[in-house]
């Protein structure tokens, strides 16, 4: 049996007033869940992100929408100034940047994910007309791999 959030699974969560959040996780992650420890919590939380009966039809739907880059996933070209406090100029990485903040890789990411864009930004968008946001995520979003640099932590919470 294949896991629910493998093989290009779609997701939807609405927000507030029209808009629609959507993405895609389109990645093969069999030799990840393999290799690593997912918690139940983490199974029945990705098993609680199946397509919906009332689905976007894509080959149809047409909407105006923006790329959330930088919120779930932290790069330094997105936020320049925020990276340098946080993880210093010479850091290329999201790995990286964790493993050197180390205890505190957790409060500053989640500080990150709840202050940079809320709900009140989303009500902004719909109300200038967007219709669809894509929120980048990595597969540490998805799974808690052990060993991995990466920071696993409250992403999925934030797309409830």
């Amino acid at each position: 049996m294949q896991a629910p959030w493998t093989s290009a699974n779609r997701f939807r969560v609405s927000q507030s007033q029209s808009l629609v959040v959507t993405g895609t996780v389109n990645m093969q992650l069999s030799s990840l869940l393999a290799a690593a420890s997912v918690s139940s919590a983490a199974r029945a939380q990705a098993a609680s992100l199946k397509p919906r009966a009332n689905y976007l039809d894509w080959k149809t739907f047409k909407g105006d929408g923006v790329n959330l880059g930088g919120w779930l996933i932290q790069e330094p070209f997105i936020d320049t100034e925020w990276w340098s406090a946080n993880c210093g100029v010479e850091v290329v990485d999201e790995g990286t940047c964790c493993a050197n903040l180390g205890d505190q890789c957790g409060p500053v990411f989640e500080k990150r994910y709840s202050t940079w864009f809320t709900t009140a930004d989303i009500d902004v968008l719909a109300s200038g007309g967007l219709k669809v946001l894509r929120i980048p995520t990595t597969y540490q979003a998805w799974i808690d791999l052990p060993g991995s640099e990466l920071y696993h932590g409250q992403q999925l919470a934030r797309l409830q």
